[in-house]
């Protein structure tokens, strides 16, 4: 009974021992939290960097459904961004005829499609550009093309 007793007191004084060698102050909760913030914030900055570097990185890319364009009826253009089927925040797609900007609608994929109904057999000329708000900037992406038509 007398070892028993002598062992239990012997454990207790060795984890008594261990829990005051692994305590932690209050300051050194304190510094360890500062440091945990400002390794937070480095990441934060360095993933708005890499997302803003993406965003200035895109380019749009025009596909027609059909090679010539007929004059007076729709035809589906899918304007694709150069990162295909990521999402991104939502922007606003505006196109441009005679200087003026028109909005035609609003999407967060890399891929949209616009109808494209010309005018005139002339009238070959697409020209369209999005607007993605970040960061509290705006990132301008034109697109332009020319396409082929038929009457």
């Amino acid at each position: 009974m007398k070892n028993i007793f002598l062992i239990a007191l012997v454990m207790m004084m060795i984890s008594c021992k261990n829990y005051n060698e692994n305590t932690i102050t209050v300051q050194e909760l304190e510094e360890q939290i500062s440091d945990l913030k400002n390794q937070n914030k480095i990441l934060k900055d360095s993933l708005d960097d890499y997302e803003e570097n993406f965003l200035y990185s895109q380019i749009l890319i025009g596909i027609p459904d059909d090679n010539v364009l007929t004059v007076g009826k729709k035809n589906n253009i899918a304007m694709l961004f150069q990162t295909y089927n990521v999402e991104i925040p939502e922007y606003e797609i505006f196109e441009i005829e005679d200087g003026k900007r028109k909005k035609v609608g609003t999407c967060n994929l890399t891929k949209f499609n616009y109808e494209f109904i010309p005018k005139s057999i002339n009238d070959n000329s697409i020209n369209l550009v999005v607007k993605i708000p970040f960061n509290n900037k705006t990132f301008e992406i034109p697109a332009t093309m020319t396409v082929q038509l038929k009457e």
